[in-house]
């Protein structure tokens, strides 16, 4: 069914946009915490968002990049060894 494959598909991506913001979010709440603490607002509440920005960048590229092939996979499906 095909449209199964379309709804798992559907809820990979909600999940993506999800931990995207959700990575933000607690490391800006880490860096809003740390600001109340030290007194330093908005110093670590930018450097959280920076971070939590980068993180849910490189977390987003991994989940969305197709696995990578390695090159023992590549030999066996050209010599026909599944």
């Amino acid at each position: 069914m095909q449209i199964f494959g379309q709804q798992d598909d559907r809820f990979r991506y909600i999940t993506c946009g999800m931990e995207f913001f959700v990575i933000i979010g607690v490391f800006v709440a880490g860096g809003w915490g740390l600001d109340a603490w030290l007194g330093t607002f908005p110093l670590f509440m930018l450097v959280g968002l920076a971070l939590g920005f980068a993180g849910a960048l490189y977390r987003l590229i991994l989940q969305v990049k197709p696995p990578a092939d390695t090159s023992e996979n590549q030999s066996q499906n050209k010599n026909g060894n599944d």
